[in-house]
């Protein structure tokens, strides 16, 4: 496949599987999210880590809800790096959140930090990042801006991708080259390496 056709298959798979995580009744995404967190608070990677970058997920996309995962961290006394986007240069900017009633809403409904020290990319140990979907070989399906993959470039911290089991992939994901594979995927079943 070209780029073309590749973006094109992508963006059919994108909504494919939000509508599949938009299938999930209330009941269904409470108890998902929380099995996602207790699967990922037991990584050895998790409990061993110092600072924890983790995004502010969307309830209204039925995004795994990071919320209980943020006062997690908060309440464990782990650095969280929350990120914000920067304009349009297609780049993400980090900040230590020390309160999490301190984030206001983006233009995409998205809560970031206002204010807060900046932290380099390198800092965090773990980042835990968002998608639409992935598949077996931890491979992500992102919103399509690029964000991540381009923050995910620049950290060797452990790569944790959260996703419901009805957003993985059997039979695998396009891929192109700025694509940044995960270390793992966590879903409510458990997790895929």
């Amino acid at each position: 496949m070209n780029t073309e056709q590749i973006k094109r298959e992508k963006q059919k798979l994108r909504e494919y599987f939000l509508a599949n995580r938009k299938s999930l009744t209330a009941d269904e995404y409470r108890s998902k999210s929380d099995a996602v967190k207790t699967h990922l608070i037991r990584l050895k990677q998790v409990q061993n880590a110092r600072s924890i970058h983790c995004y502010a997920s969307v309830a209204s996309q039925r995004e795994v809800d990071t919320w209980p995962i943020i006062s997690w961290i908060l309440n464990e006394s782990k650095m969280l790096v929350m990120p914000v986007v920067s304009g349009e240069a297609g780049e993400m900017i980090h900040r230590q959140v020390l309160n999490q009633n301190l984030l206001t809403e983006n233009r995409w409904g998205i809560k970031e930090p206002e204010e807060g020290r900046s932290i380099a990319p390198s800092v965090p140990d773990v980042v835990i990042v968002p998608m639409v979907a992935a598949d077996r070989t931890c491979n992500r399906l992102g919103y399509g801006k690029g964000y991540y993959d381009r923050f995910l470039a620049k950290t060797d911290a452990y790569k944790i991708g959260l996703a419901f089991s009805n957003c993985i992939a059997l039979d695998g994901l396009p891929v192109e080259p700025e694509d940044v594979k995960l270390d793992i995927i966590i879903t409510e079943k458990g997790a895929i390496f």
